[in-house]
């Protein structure tokens, strides 16, 4: 038993584990953190970048795009609802906390473009950045810098009026550009062990980072500042699902490598972070209600 490794009663987690070896960790995170030293080298980098008004138009245009794919515009006024944002944060669970899979629903196109659009779309202008398609927009999550480094891909598997296969959102567009067509499910249990989490979803969206736009102005600072970002757009997809009283769960369990293959992606300069699942929400035991079948 894990017990006989401790000596003392604790009610500490860590203290079960205490003699993991975490070597390859603590040595990263020792490399990404700051010193003098290497605050003076990124205030340079961070001068050169701000003194130059190319990189900086460059670096705004913070999006990636497939002008070759076909692109599904999206509804710029889709709603969230009447949810406030205190009742969405005391409501916001992960499914797998409740449920075992999704209630096998369509979900609404509309339902799609809100949480898109309100999670990391193009919310306002910001006409002191110039002009909106070269980036003058404000988004509504945090980014460090204002890089924004994070692509989001929505896998679709169950969505109404939308063929099943790979998308990509475009920001700027509020658009889909749909990279590939076909019934995505075997190739995603390929690619994951949560195959009942997976089965009844209406949508994955996998979350994927450029690094060079964020590690260009911060170096190895970056990787932190990149996995903030994750953090901050995986916050605003659960909260704006709760809103739209979806089922959500995110799906850390993804084997990189395999759906890097999926999506057609080069893991080493756009990696993999992370997946999150939306679908049908079944009521949580002992509170069953009725639903309607499309969400």
């Amino acid at each position: 038993m894990l017990k006989k490794d401790i000596d003392y009663v604790s009610y500490s987690f860590i203290d079960i584990f205490q003699k993991d070896d975490n070597e390859i960790v603590e040595t990263f995170h020792e490399h990404t953190k700051l010193s003098p030293n290497s605050t003076r080298e990124i205030g340079r980098r961070v001068g050169e970048i701000k003194s130059d008004p190319n990189i900086l138009a460059m670096m705004q245009r913070a999006w990636k795009n497939y002008p070759a794919a076909l692109s599904i515009p999206l509804d710029k006024q889709a709603s969230l609802g009447d949810m406030t944002l205190a009742d969405a944060l005391k409501r916001r669970a992960s499914l797998s906390t409740y449920a075992t899979s999704f209630r096998p629903d369509t979900l609404r196109l509309e339902a799609l473009s809100a949480l898109l659009l309100h999670s990391y779309g193009a919310t306002r202008p910001q006409p002191w950045k110039g002009r909106f398609e070269d980036g003058g927009f404000g988004r509504p999550a945090a980014s460090s810098g204002g890089l924004y480094p994070m692509e989001i891909y929505p896998i679709v598997l169950n969505v109404e009026g939308l063929e099943r296969g790979v998308y990509h959102y475009n920001v700027p567009q509020h658009a889909l550009q749909r990279l590939r067509t076909g019934d995505m499910l075997d190739e995603l249990f390929e690619c994951t062990t949560y195959h009942d989490l997976l089965k009844n979803a209406s949508v994955l969206f996998v979350l994927t980072g450029v690094w060079k736009r964020t590690l260009s102005k911060y170096r190895q600072r970056g990787y932190r500042f990149l996995m903030h970002d994750a953090g901050t757009l995986l916050q605003n997809l659960y909260l704006n699902a709760t809103a739209l009283d979806l089922g959500a769960c995110a799906l850390g369990g993804l084997f990189d490598d395999r759906m890097a293959k999926v999506l057609d992606v080069n893991p080493l300069d756009e990696p993999v972070l992370l997946g999150f699942l939306v679908g049908g929400r079944p009521a949580p035991a002992g509170q069953l209600r009725s639903l309607p079948a499309t969400i």
